[in-house]
């Protein structure tokens, strides 16, 4: 009885181990923020909470790089525990890690004293890492509605904002449309293969008849739950979400979503294509290639006319996504890998893009929660030549210009397309590409050598952390351009790990 136990514990408890500790986590937090709140004096619950947060996630980490993922699934195979999945777990937690910490100084300085804002963080997070082990689609749903759900509430949490109120709205008809779209995916795929878990539907969908009934059933049910991924990755034409979105959600929530989310969902939308339905790959390659030539397009025209910084970069975002799914679509093990080299890149340079956005902060500023525009932009770089120099680095590394790693995403993706002379594709990057230097060199335009029309507002220093980040990733974007197997080398254990 007792080893009984014991093997219990090991397979069924320890595995579970980083989801139970950020549990844990935000059930602390909960009960630390209820007591807290009951007294007179009234403390500043966010500074608390998201230091706690912090050390939960760090404990988190930990308990993560100490868990046995040997065993391939366990639960009745509903999850999945791999290299892949720990190391795009670790990921997760770290990027989670420096949105909490950057979020701290912009909530402060928009006075939001609320500790709901850590949890709903904590708890998308968590949904996130149920999301990336997910082996069965009841879970997979689960997961994505339990992250999406925090998302939606995230986005109007600037309760004195109609923006705001707006935003998170919008979010939530369009999110629930995308649920609609994921469900009935799945209903069609029950309804031919008798099963929800992606080892059995594997073998089941394997042996149905091309021209037979079920087969079709089983390909418009892929259809479905793929245009549901892609409106999770703000791919269009379901992105229609994305600029309302981020224009109208609190900085600090713009930072988390568009960030965090975009890796665990492209490793399913990976894993279904790649392995689930292994034998249906050119309908995935297919829906990736146009998802990708209307991303590129809508995008890079959308971003022309915009002005304000969070819709310029929700449409850049749209164009960025399409060259991940342009090397997903050429469907080869060299392409999977330089779809998920472009996505880091992405997600670093993001992260530094949007830690200069956020540390647009001005002492007399009149209406602190106002959409920041590129005039921002331009005055805070007038005061700070830390902000010009990173922000050139930012944006030479989103327009795909040498030396740095964007260029290298794009250069590698590009010499994969023409390998496989798939020219078309070929002609599209490089024509998008122009359209997109535009804005981007229009950016950099105004950083050098725009003149300011007001420059009576005080900007405030960058916080010692948002200074560390700035530099960490312009760093990292240097280094990823001299050697990019610092990454590759990394997505090459997780690819492995599932062929």
């Amino acid at each position: 009885m007792q080893l009984n136990f014991i093997l219990f514990f090991q397979e069924y408890v320890l595995i579970l181990g980083p989801e139970i500790s950020l549990s844990l986590t935000i059930l602390f937090i909960a009960l630390y923020a209820v007591f807290s709140a009951t007294k007179k004096s009234k403390p500043l619950i966010m500074e608390a909470t998201n230091w706690l947060a912090i050390v939960g996630i760090g404990i988190t980490i930990v308990v993560l790089e100490n868990t046995n993922y040997s065993t391939s699934n366990v639960y009745s195979s509903i999850f999945l525990f791999t290299t892949h999945t720990k190391i795009i777990k670790l990921i997760i937690l770290i990027f989670t890690a420096i949105c909490i910490i950057l979020c701290k100084n912009i909530l402060s300085h928009l006075k939001i004293n609320q500790f709901e804002y850590v949890m709903l963080t904590l708890t998308a997070t968590l949904g996130l890492l149920f999301l990336t082990s997910s082996n069965h689609f009841m879970t997979l749903y689960l997961s994505l509605e339990m992250q999406s759900l925090c998302l939606f509430a995230l986005a109007c949490s600037k309760r004195d904002s109609s923006m705001s109120s707006e935003a998170g709205l919008k979010y939530f008809v369009l999110g629930a449309l995308s649920s609609a779209l994921l469900l009935y995916g799945i209903s069609q795929i029950y309804g031919v293969t008798g099963h929800l878990d992606f080892d059995s539907i594997k073998l089941s969908a394997a042996h149905l008849p091309t021209h037979s009934a079920q087969f079709k059933n089983l390909c418009a049910g892929q259809l479905f739950i793929i245009s549901a991924l892609f409106f999770k990755l703000s791919v269009a034409p379901f992105h229609v979400w994305s600029p309302d979105v981020y224009e109208g959600s609190p900085i600090s929530a713009t930072l988390y979503f568009a960030v965090v989310p975009k890796l665990p969902v492209f490793s399913v939308l990976f894993y279904l294509g790649f392995v689930v339905f292994s034998s249906y790959s050119e309908l995935y390659t297919h829906a990736a290639f146009y998802g990708a030539c209307i991303s590129m397009f809508i995008g890079s025209f959308g971003a022309l006319f915009q002005k304000k910084l969070k819709r310029l970069l929700a449409f850049s975002s749209v164009s960025h996504m399409s060259f991940v799914l342009m090397a997903f679509s050429i469907h080869t093990k060299e392409a999977l890998t330089l779809a998920f080299l472009y996505l880091f890149i992405y997600m670093i340079t993001t992260v530094l893009l949007w830690t200069l956005i956020a540390s647009l902060r001005f002492e007399n500023d009149d209406n602190r929660s106002r959409s920041k525009t590129v005039l921002d932009l331009v005055v805070a770089s007038k005061n700070s030549s830390l902000i010009r120099f990173s922000g050139l680095i930012a944006l030479f590394s989103l327009c795909g210009l040498p030396p740095l790693a964007g260029f290298m995403g794009k250069a590698l993706i590009f010499k994969e397309v023409m390998s496989h002379e798939a020219y078309i594709m070929a002609g599209i990057i490089i024509l998008t590409s122009v359209i997109s230097s535009v804005y981007y060199l229009g950016l950099i335009k105004n950083l050098y050598f725009e003149v300011a029309s007001n420059n009576s507002r005080i900007f405030k220093p960058l916080p010692l952390f948002s200074t560390f980040i700035i530099f960490v990733s312009t760093v990292l974007l240097l280094l990823i351009f001299i050697d990019p197997n610092l990454i590759i080398d990394i997505i090459k254990r997780i690819i492995d790990s599932i062929f």
